[in-house]
């Protein structure tokens, strides 16, 4: 997850105390679907639940949505990060922890934030 407001500057600040060639995959907090449904559902005080669900039938449900291409684009991509990861499995790319201390956000408190909870 990335708040873009509060936490391209951890990354640029990151970033610039780096050595050079340094890349950084810059995110707050990397967690998965069902991780995230819980802490809204807790959050909101609702039953939550994540349901994955076919690359066939996450296209089917886009249909009409967005153009063919843009969804299939979609699709492909979550397919991709599902089997190789955010970072496509390399060794080289950086993750926050591995670079100068960075201040993100928690899950929990963005979406208390966007959901007016704070």
């Amino acid at each position: 997850m990335v708040v873009t407001q509060k936490d391209t500057g951890s990354f640029v600040w990151a970033l610039v105390h780096s050595p050079p060639g340094t890349h950084l995959l810059g995110y707050g907090s990397l967690i998965g679907w069902e991780e995230y449904t819980q802490i809204w559902g807790r959050i909101l005080n609702v039953r939550a639940e994540f349901k994955q669900i076919s690359p066939e039938e996450y296209l089917n449900d886009l249909k009409g949505a967005l153009p063919d291409d843009l969804a299939r684009e979609i699709s492909e991509g979550h397919q991709y990060h599902g089997e190789f990861g955010w970072d496509g499995g390399d060794p080289n790319i950086k993750h926050p922890k591995d670079v100068r201390p960075c201040f993100f956000l928690s899950v929990s408190f963005v979406v208390m934030k966007l959901t007016a909870r704070v």
